[in-house]
């Protein structure tokens, strides 16, 4: 392999004796110090997002340990999922635990800045009312 770094997909016991072609995957391997995530943020939200701010990524897996991150890339482009526009948000993480490997489902949360608690609350519905009154 071209980089260094641990088995994540393949059997080499399912493949004994069994013909194989030149080209064909036999393992995946991946640098698991250099993963990333990426995140779904509703439309609604991603104004309030900006590459360089900071968060944390809690995993299914792991829940009580927070994985920090920083944002890295926004899709300029929304995408369709679960009937919801989300653009897709690549995260780095600042520091790579043993345990974390690809695939892994969690919740990420992004800081993006302090905002009164009436504003935090009532933001989706003075949003709301604004598009339905064409405000």
């Amino acid at each position: 392999s071209p980089i260094a770094g641990k088995v994540i997909t393949g059997d080499l016991h399912r493949l004994v004796g069994a013909p194989v072609k030149k080209g064909d995957v036999l393992f995946e391997i991946a640098d698991l110090n250099s993963l990333r995530a990426e995140l779904s943020i509703p439309e609604d939200n991603i104004a309030d997002v900006r590459v360089g701010q900071t968060g944390e990524l809690a995993t299914k897996m792991y829940p009580g340990r927070k994985i920090p991150f920083v944002v890295e890339h926004i899709n300029p482009v929304a995408e369709v999922v679960e009937q919801k526009n989300v653009f897709k948000v690549r995260v780095k993480f600042q520091e790579s635990p043993d345990w974390l490997r690809p695939g892994m489902e969690g919740v990420g949360k992004v800081k993006v800045g302090r905002a009164p608690y009436l504003w935090i609350f009532s933001r989706r519905l003075v949003n709301w009312i604004r598009m339905k009154l064409w405000i």
